[in-house]
């Protein structure tokens, strides 16, 4: 063993996403409305124009602030990375 960084995610949701969770072991991030990855491609860029389209009753200032944290999961998670799910019923932390 040395000093391997571990990467560490927590990702909270909704009820629904609990059990895709608990019972088929995969996480579920986004909002329903802005579609898939491939839609808007790998750039920031893209996910901020697909928040814009499928929110446009937010404010320009928040867009950053959904799209930002939604880039980076996308972006940076790995295979072999935990992800630690608190859920919400019964505060009970799984991964």
């Amino acid at each position: 063993m040395g000093n391997e960084e571990r990467i560490l995610w927590r990702v909270r949701c909704g009820q629904r996403e609990d059990t895709l969770f608990l019972e088929n072991n995969f996480v579920v991030i986004g909002w329903g409305k802005v579609g898939s990855e491939a839609s808007f491609g790998k750039v920031l860029r893209g996910l901020v124009d697909a928040v814009e389209a499928a929110y446009p009753q937010t404010d320009y200032r928040q867009v950053p602030v959904i799209a930002a944290p939604l880039s980076r999961l996308r972006r940076d998670t790995d295979v072999g990375h935990i992800v630690v799910y608190p859920i919400k019923k019964d505060g009970f932390v799984d991964h």
